[in-house]
């Protein structure tokens, strides 16, 4: 419209808005500023006449224009200028209850060189550029990804200057732009985030603010994205989808964690993984679990569903820092991440560290863009593709500009993408993501928040699209949320948005188990599961069950349970008087099962029991102490070292039923013959 009548959008007339859209069918033969006569003789003018005349004709043929219309829009003469004059641009006043809207020259310049609104007041930024229309999020991204593959293509260095300069060449030069964006997406995106209605509502004076990035599976374009929630009223603002730099928190585990881990083959959804803190900082434990305590052990399914920072800590120290951080930067293509940062104070930062890799704490931080790219990898087989906004650039000769060719690479193998969907699939079903689930569709995701719930996400994909989601303020502060549904308010925009586009869409797995079956693990070994880990004498189920790859089916049967006689009224291993009373009807006795340890996990499970660890897991009944061989150490304290005083034996051993109490039994029932002789503790 700026190019090529010197007018905001708004004030086309008929005729010209079908001038323009006769132009993007060849942009070179019916430019109307070519005055080179083409093949069949013609300007660029003359063709554009001829399609325009068309367009109208069917524009009336099928209603959209009445037959009065029709006829003033055939009479128009076309009068072409490039740019617009400060006059007629356009204006907003940024007063939510003014809304104002209108050319530039309605609006009071006064001698500060300020523009005040005509209807209140209120001081409203004009900006010099060519058009001051306020473009779409999604627009406003594609203009900027067009100057910044301009400033690349002529190997300028990419700043703020570069940008402005390279954005007013854009809007000056006339160029057709071909863009990946699906209308019907971006429709479904605005009915929820224009209408702060369907915005979860919070405890705060800041607007609850959110952002959403969608992309097309079959193409891994970008179609449709929301940089904030409420009409949009400001040129080039601020786009929360791609400017801002935010904490992703757990939604960051299975591109740091968990599929470089699967990528190594150093686990499988049933391995099994310490929940107990990885180190100890000035005494304060490291990490925090989200609700402060820990479970000792989980397989790695059921850390992905609950989001066990934990597990994806120790995890982490498995595949090492260095690995993770270059996969995650690399690989997935979270660029923003840094290993040597130093800030405005001096500090040095990176990285390539615990809390940035396992619990999603980067120090700039990362897009949702970026997240959501990184996330399409896996409804892509593994495959990452660059995520694109516009595919190719014509100048006004209808040459071309750019070409926009999609970068992509396998980074995953086939069988880590089954394994990560298998989790993410689960984490939405059971897990976390819950509520981002879509009745009648496999949905795949990932929640992620940060200390006191500054941030909320959910990155999530189906077979069709693949969306990240993010909630927060501007002002970072804890999201409190109000009203009865109190759930991830990331996961319940995404599925507001999601769930309508689906519709008609037919639903296929994200995973295969052609060559996975479901195995049984012990959760202290990590080895096929016996019944002697059904009879773990702490009150809990030891046995996991989870699919893996035939190819990676623990081939060895746990050894860490070792079947005991235990004496039930003392809660502790049987000695020779709890055998000798439970003979004669004094005493019960059951075949249980404890757990070989040595003393460094034994002082592990002492320091992480004052940390959190739940009682369960600290008793100290459970324990075989072993030494790194696994042979017997007859010397067992207890977990704190407090127990078994005088006593010699690898596990707690029962102190209720003596030799005091047997002699008394014979005595009151001297026809009874001892005939057991003395038995050693075993």
């Amino acid at each position: 419209a700026a190019t090529y009548f010197g007018k905001e959008l708004e004030h086309l007339t008929t005729a010209e808005c079908a001038a323009l859209i006769s132009i993007t069918n060849n942009p070179s033969l019916y430019n109307p500023y070519r005055t080179t006569l083409d093949k069949s003789g013609k300007t660029g003018m003359e063709q554009n006449d001829e399609r325009r005349t068309n367009t109208l004709w069917m524009m009336r043929n099928e209603g959209y224009l009445t037959e009065e219309a029709y006829q003033e829009a055939l009479a128009q003469e076309l009068v072409l200028k490039r740019g617009i004059d400060e006059g007629d641009r356009v204006g907003d006043c940024p007063n939510e209850e003014c809304l104002y809207h209108g050319k530039v020259s309605t609006f009071e310049k006064r001698n500060d060189g300020k523009y005040y609104c005509p209807q209140c007041g209120t001081v409203t930024t004009i900006g010099e550029n060519a058009s001051q229309e306020v473009y779409s999020y999604f627009m406003d991204t594609v203009i900027e990804d067009v100057a910044m593959a301009l400033a690349e293509k002529n190997g300028v260095e990419w700043n703020k200057e570069t940008k402005d300069a390279y954005i007013e060449l854009i809007s000056k030069s006339g160029y057709h732009i071909y863009t990946t964006l699906n209308m019907d997406v971006q429709n479904q995106v605005d009915k929820i985030y224009t209408n702060l209605k369907e915005i979860p509502t919070a405890q705060s004076l800041q607007q609850l603010q959110s952002a959403m990035v969608i992309i097309d599976n079959k193409t891994g374009d970008i179609v449709a994205m929301a940089g904030g929630v409420g009409e949009k009223v400001t040129h080039d603002g601020l786009n929360r989808a791609t400017d801002s730099k935010l904490q992703p928190g757990s939604s960051m585990k299975p591109l740091s964690v968990y599929a470089p881990a699967f990528e190594l083959g150093v686990i499988t959804p049933a391995s099994i993984a310490m929940d107990m803190p990885l180190k100890y900082n000035n005494g304060r434990p490291f990490p925090y679990n989200d609700n402060r305590t820990y479970s000792y052990s989980q397989p790695i399914l059921l850390a992905v569903v609950r989001s066990i920072n934990a597990v994806a800590a120790n995890t982490l120290d498995t595949i090492g820092t260095g690995y993770s951080y270059n996969f995650a930067k690399y690989k997935f293509g979270l660029s923003t991440l840094v290993n040597d940062y130093v800030n405005s104070s001096g500090h040095r930062f990176s990285d390539e560290d615990y809390a940035p890799l396992a619990l999603g704490a980067p120090t700039l931080g990362v897009t949702v863009r970026a997240m959501s790219e990184a996330y399409a990898t896996f409804a892509n087989k593994g495959v990452r593709r660059e995520a694109r906004t516009f595919t190719k650039v014509y100048n006004s000769k209808g040459e071309l500009v750019l070409d926009n060719v999609q970068d992509s690479e396998q980074i995953l193998s086939e069988k880590t993408v089954n394994y990560m969907n298998y989790c993410l699939d689960s984490a939405v079903s059971y897990g976390t993501g819950n509520n981002a689930d879509i009745p009648g569709f496999d949905v795949a995701g990932k929640t992620g928040s940060t200390s006191s719930f500054r941030d909320r996400w959910f990155c999530g994909f189906t077979s069709h699209y693949t969306a990240a989601t993010w909630c927060g303020y501007d002002i970072p502060e804890v999201i409190t949320l109000t009203g009865t549904n109190r759930s991830n308010p990331a996961g319940r925009l995404w599925k507001k948005v999601m769930q309508p586009i689906h519709q008609g869409l037919k639903n296929e797995p994200l995973y295969s188990t052609t060559d996975m079956q479901y195995v049984n693990v012990c959760m202290d070994c990590g080895k096929l599961a016996t019944d002697a880990c059904k009879k773990d004498v702490r009150s809990v189920s030891r046995v996991a069950s989870a699919l893996v790859h035939k190819d990676d089916v623990p081939k060895e049967s746990c050894d860490c349970h070792v079947i005991v006689d235990f004496c039930d009224s003392c809660g502790c291993a049987a000695n020779e008087y709890c055998k000798k009373l439970a003979e004669v009807g004094q005493a019960k006795l059951t075949k249980r099962a404890l757990v070989k340890l040595t003393q460094a996990k034994v002082n592990d499970i002492a320091a992480a029991s004052r940390a959190g660890l739940l009682a369960t897991y600290a008793v100290d009944n459970f324990v075989y102490l072993v030494n790194t061989n696994g042979d017997p150490v007859n010397n067992y304290k207890g977990i704190h070292g407090d127990k078994n005083v005088g006593v010699k034996a690898p596990y707690l051993v029962c102190t209720k039923h003596t030799k005091a109490q047997w002699d008394e039994y014979l005595a009151s029932h001297p026809w009874y013959e001892d005939n057991t002789g003395e038995e050693e503790t075993q």
